[in-house]
């Protein structure tokens, strides 16, 4: 599942 990683990924540059 790459996309579930990108997900993770996008969460953690909107908390930046």
């Amino acid at each position: 599942t790459g996309n579930s990683k990108s997900f993770f990924v996008q969460q953690i540059q909107t908390k930046e």
